[in-house]
């Protein structure tokens, strides 16, 4: 099936983003048929799953770059050690990758982090310069909330949040976007039950998305801190196909 889908690809003549989202459908089966177990004895002896452009980065690195892009202290107080792999078609965020919104128009389709597979997982992306980086009185605008994933298989948690990568009106925009994602170790096996939160039940409205706070969020359903970011520019004034 995956074969005839990647023939018909690049039999016809498509647009770009016809390709791409052809593409995207194509990771996306990937993913879901022949997601790999990884075990992890604990966070000193890692094993990533291997992925189209993994590229680790030292816990000094994470550190230095999340203060220096003021990701540290706009979203978090703390520099995990490790980074996450994020990918949208085969592009990653690549801890500080430039992006387009044609590139992230849909949601990323690969998810990568030190993971233990009997463990659950909380991931949370956000825009820490909504509605624009001059004034952002809107940060944190939550992209997308996924709870309760086994291992790092993204797809299958529960979608708390849906995704919405970008929206006409950043096309005001000249700056740069932070997109971040961070990633926590939920600290039960048993699942959280995220419907508690009652913005969690109205995030259709883009107002109800605005002002999030991943610290107040990992609070509130005491996750500790996160094990794993990553993060993106994107360039919201850019391309959209």
């Amino acid at each position: 099936m995956i074969d005839t889908v990647l023939q018909s690809c690049f039999s016809l003549k498509l647009s770009t983003k016809m390709l791409k989202i052809k593409i995207y459908i194509v990771f996306a089966l990937l993913h879901t048929m022949s997601c790999t177990n990884v075990v992890t004895q604990d966070l000193d002896n890692i094993e990533f799953s291997p992925g189209p452009t993994w590229a680790p980065v030292s816990a000094e690195e994470i550190k230095e770059t999340l203060t220096r892009t003021k990701i540290i202290p706009d979203a978090l107080d703390k520099a995990p050690d490790y980074n996450a792999n994020i990918l949208w078609y085969d592009l990653p965020m690549g801890f500080g990758r430039t992006l387009v919104p044609y590139e992230v128009i849909y949601f990323p389709s690969w998810f990568q982090w030190p993971h233990d597979k009997e463990k659950l997982y909380t991931f949370v992306m956000t825009d820490l310069d909504y509605p624009t980086k001059k004034t952002p009185n809107g940060r944190e605008f939550l992209i997308w909330l996924i709870g309760n994933i086994p291992g790092n298989e993204g797809l299958a948690g529960k979608k708390c949040v849906e995704y919405v990568g970008w929206q006409e009106a950043f096309k005001q925009d000249p700056d740069f976007h932070r997109y971040i994602v961070t990633v926590f170790e939920q600290p039960q096996k048993l699942p959280i039950d995220f419907n508690s939160i009652k913005y969690l039940k109205s995030e259709s409205a883009i107002q109800n998305r605005t002002k999030f706070s991943t610290r107040k969020f990992a609070t509130t359903f005491k996750l500790g801190d996160p094990i794993a970011v990553d993060f993106a520019f994107v360039n919201v004034s850019g391309p959209t196909e």
